[in-house]
């Protein structure tokens, strides 16, 4: 999620189709938190969480430049995500603390360690995992380089059954039963720092990404193998109810939820470049792409403050969660375009150096 972009119209030579997908991606993932979505993990829950972040991660691997120096790149990537990690949980912070029962030094030792279970703005636990996912990612890419593309798919897909596989492995584990830490008190473990619990998983669609980035950049999307793509998608649904939630670190199918992954993540690139030269939807889904990074950000309080004050003005949850989901983006909206607009708001969260991404 890059907010590398100018306003609304884009006027740039920059690939639409992409920054759409990553509109609709975002759109997707503020959506997944609303009281619609959240309160019974129903129906929408299980499309939205089937493919939001697999998406995510796969746009990501299509903008990794192999022959990038690694330190560049580490700079760059930590400029972009771990910066405005930092700066909006301390934004926060203050509230946080006011509301809840939290200790200033639990609150930033969980900021440090970086999980969904441990900060208060849930969603921004991608950011330090797509970091660490990346710089992963970006160390393994020389040993691959030189051998046939059919070997980067291999290990793609080796990584993504090992991190199925293990995905739960360290996710609340009660450290007191562990060897060597017996004198403990019982401690839940919440995944490993920064999530590397799930760097198999991650760096699986990464990987993809990458492998498919030119296909990507220039996908023409046909009718038949949409539609087709369309019905396996409704029907693997429909058949298994599968879904996944990495942050609850829930990958139950190796094959159905990765084949609804793939599936949904090829749905957005069609649908995507099919509007790409529409007067109005292109635009602006292209704008909330280039924005993604903040409705990541700041959708996540704002929506959850809203629902409950807006309680009392209507009786049906259904439109006070759609008003409660438009305060979530219009919040990160003004936040993006004040922090474009005002330098000294900029510094802290947009990137102060190029990260080298080509369109």
């Amino acid at each position: 999620m890059n907010p590398e972009t100018p306003s609304f119209p884009p006027a740039t030579p920059r690939n639409a189709s992409l920054d759409i997908a990553k509109g609709i991606g975002i759109l997707a993932v503020a959506f997944s938190h609303n009281w619609i979505v959240d309160h019974e993990e129903g129906e929408w829950h299980q499309i939205l969480f089937s493919f939001h972040l697999p998406l995510f991660f796969f746009l990501s691997g299509i903008f990794i430049q192999e022959s990038q120096a690694m330190k560049t790149f580490a700079l760059s990537r930590a400029d972009a995500l771990l910066k405005p990690y930092l700066t909006v949980l301390l934004l926060f912070c203050p509230l946080i603390l006011w509301q809840g029962p939290a200790s200033l030094a639990g609150y930033l030792g969980g900021m440090l360690y970086a999980t969904g279970e441990t900060i208060a703005v849930v969603p921004l636990w991608f950011l330090p995992h797509l970091f660490a996912s990346l710089l992963f990612v970006k160390g393994l890419l020389p040993l691959l380089k030189d051998r046939h593309p059919r070997w980067l798919l291999t290990t793609a897909l080796l990584l993504l059954a090992g991190g199925v596989h293990f995905i739960d492995f360290f996710w609340r584990r009660d450290l007191s039963a562990w060897p060597g830490f017996a004198s403990f008190p019982e401690t839940k473990l919440p995944g490993l720092p920064f999530s590397l619990d799930l760097l198999g998983i991650s760096s699986a669609y990464l990987l993809f990404g990458y492998h498919f980035r030119q296909a990507s950049r220039n996908f023409t999307p046909r009718i038949l193998p949409v539609l087709a793509a369309f019905l396996g998608y409704c029907l693997l649904h429909y058949t298994f109810h599968e879904t996944i939630d990495l942050n609850y670190r829930i990958y139950n199918s190796l094959l159905i939820d990765s084949l609804q992954a793939f599936l949904g993540i090829y749905l957005v690139m069609a649908f995507s470049a099919w509007i790409a030269g529409q007067a109005i939807f292109g635009p602006f889904l292209a704008y909330l792409g280039s924005a993604s990074l903040f409705i990541l950000a700041f959708h996540y309080i704002p929506q959850q403050m809203a629902f409950p004050l807006l309680a009392g003005y209507s009786d049906s949850n259904e439109l006070i969660g759609m008003e409660s989901f438009v305060i979530g983006i219009v919040a990160s909206i003004l936040a993006y375009e004040l922090s474009r607009r005002a330098a000294w708001v900029g510094v802290f969260l947009l990137p102060m150096c190029k990260s080298g991404e080509k369109r």
